[in-house]
């Protein structure tokens, strides 16, 4: 089973790295450094588990900026910044009527960031 995570930020990278274990995991992002770093099993994020994952673990794991590569996917998390409307203090999530996209949001787990 192919598992695409959009972004790879904290929520996103930890997802990526847990989920590739066992299935095959396509990481989408934008920035090409952060996405070299990934394939090269260096976090780009300041993270313990993520670098001891990425040095000790057999992951199924692909970093690209291509999101051609993502359309297989059996499930497609996306895992980018939440907007925040200043104004009216409320968090804006998008809604999908597509059945195989999740949605999690970057501020479940946050350090340091890229």
């Amino acid at each position: 089973m192919k598992i695409a995570i959009v972004g790879c930020g904290y929520v996103g990278l930890s997802l990526a790295t847990l989920l590739s274990q066992k299935y095959d995991v396509i990481a989408l992002d934008i920035i090409p450094e952060k996405v070299e770093m990934i394939n090269k099993r260096i976090s780009p994020i300041d993270d313990e588990y993520i670098k001891k994952f990425f040095k000790d673990k057999d992951l199924k794991l692909k970093a690209t900026t291509n999101y051609e590569e993502v359309k297989d996917a059996k499930y497609i998390i996306i895992c980018t910044p939440t907007n925040y409307d200043e104004k009216k203090h409320i968090f804006n999530k998008s809604k999908y009527k597509i059945e195989k996209i999740i949605f999690s949001p970057e501020f479940l787990r946050e350090r340091t960031k890229f």
